[in-house]
């Protein structure tokens, strides 16, 4: 399986043994919803998505050089997934604990998923997307490069049982540096 290192960071597959340190930080109620998804509720659900959502050769688990073995967030990247995509583009998501709020921790580990996309895989764009009150996502899209193509209205959150209005954005091959 995969793994990407950047300066501060290591983005490794995810593994069972993740489900504590997984619950510890999903089941913040602050962090799921804003990204799509209910807190998890117990450290046996974190167990079954890990087992069941998490298992895709680009989703990682992020976790600090110095501490591996804690999974503090999430970043994974959908190839042809959206009906605005082509086979030749992706989505990147992404998500990491409130702790490591404002550290630019998400970034750095975006600008190494997109260097994957780009110069590895040859993704000709890459797209990201966002409520459009989630402000840390979108100042993070706008650090890494991004640009603002539109706004979808009235997306449906099956997860969370409701509809947001999302900013899409989108990288160029051509525009990644």
């Amino acid at each position: 399986m995969m793994r990407l290192e950047t300066e501060r960071l290591v983005l490794r597959p995810f593994e069972s043994s993740d489900a504590p340190s997984l619950y510890r930080y999903a089941s913040n109620p602050k962090i799921g919803p804003s990204a799509g998804w209910p807190a998890h509720t117990s450290e046996e659900e974190s167990a079954e998505i890990i087992q069941t959502v998490l298992t895709g050769e680009l989703i990682f688990a992020i976790t600090l050089k110095e501490n591996q073995s804690e999974v503090i967030g999430c970043i994974d990247l959908n190839i042809g997934k959206r009906a605005f995509m082509s086979d030749a583009e992706g989505e990147i998501g992404y998500w990491v604990a409130e702790e490591h709020w404002g550290k630019g921790l998400i970034p750095e580990a975006t600008k190494a998923v997109l260097k994957q996309g780009f110069n590895v895989i040859g993704l000709d764009a890459i797209w990201c997307a966002a409520s459009t009150v989630n402000e840390k996502s979108l100042r993070v899209q706008e650090k890494v490069g991004f640009k603002y193509v539109k706004t979808l209205k009235n997306v449906e959150m099956p997860l969370l049982n409701r509809v947001e209005d999302q900013h899409l954005s989108r990288i160029l091959r051509e525009e990644w540096v």
